[in-house]
């Protein structure tokens, strides 16, 4: 938290991260990986709602995906905000 901090206040860029870690869980035997779903989109459209209009947003995705629906709302979340848009995703499986 302390380098996304340094790192808005240096590029004055709001940084928003929704990173999943790659802990394997089983049910029955079968592995289930956490992925996107609709809370997590209402926590990112949250931060870009709260993001001032003229501010930057990075956004910054680690994921092996997940519901489109979470993604979808996500990205219009990201088209409506009117300032710039730089978007990292680095995608895990």
């Amino acid at each position: 938290m302390r380098l996304i901090r340094e790192i808005e206040k240096k590029y004055g860029w709001r940084v928003v991260t929704l990173i999943h870690r790659q802990e394997r869980l089983g049910f029955l035997g079968f592995p289930i990986y956490r992925c996107i779903d609709i809370d997590d989109s209402e926590a990112v459209i949250r931060a870009i709602k709260s993001t001032p209009p003229n501010q930057p947003i990075a956004l910054i995705l680690h994921t092996p995906g997940g519901l489109v629906l979470a993604a979808s709302q996500i990205a219009m979340a990201l088209k409506r905000h009117p300032g710039k848009k730089l978007l990292l995703s680095l995608t895990t499986l």
